[in-house]
């Protein structure tokens, strides 16, 4: 009788720790899923994750450090950025969620469409993007000032609107 007794109690404690391993994903997942937000938004906040690690890379540059991964503005593209970010971490993330979570899988779609949004601008400059942004009002200026190094760009009115209606 007492093995019948413990092997209910390890049931319930593995319950409550699946329960708590749950809740710390969707936490995580919450964290890093501007991807899996409308395209209006998600393009925004990529833009403003990369203008912050640019950042860090041009410091780390000025100090003579090694550039961290993502940080150099001269090898780190936005586009591939987000959609190698979407394939390898954040798609089987939500993949994941979806198996667990009913009505989960809205989700999923919603960030495999702005995954493939970012494969379609993998030939758009970075600038231009960015630029395009700034010119609509959804990244201010001082964002757009730190990604650039404070210089203007000359992005084309015509690539410039493919990127807005991407």
């Amino acid at each position: 009788d007492d093995d019948d007794d413990d092997d209910e109690l390890g049931d319930a404690a593995a319950t409550v720790e699946d329960r708590h391993m749950l809740m710390r994903l969707i936490l995580h997942t919450s964290d890093v899923a501007n991807l899996a937000k409308p395209w209006r938004i998600a393009r925004v906040w990529s833009s403003m994750v990369m203008s912050e690690f640019w950042a860090q890379g041009d410091r780390e540059r000025a100090l003579g450090m090694p550039i961290s991964p993502l940080c150099d503005r001269t090898t780190t593209k936005l586009p591939q950025s987000q959609v190698n970010f979407a394939n390898f971490v954040i798609i089987p993330l939500f993949d994941a969620l979806a198996k667990c979570l009913p009505g989960f899988d809205v989700h999923l779609q919603t960030l495999q469409r702005n995954r493939d949004r970012w494969a379609a601008l993998a030939e758009v400059p970075d600038a231009e993007i960015l630029d395009t942004l700034a010119r609509r009002g959804s990244l201010s200026v001082f964002v757009r000032r730190a990604t650039l190094g404070g210089a203007g760009t000359t992005a084309s009115r015509s690539s410039s609107a493919g990127y807005a209606s991407a």
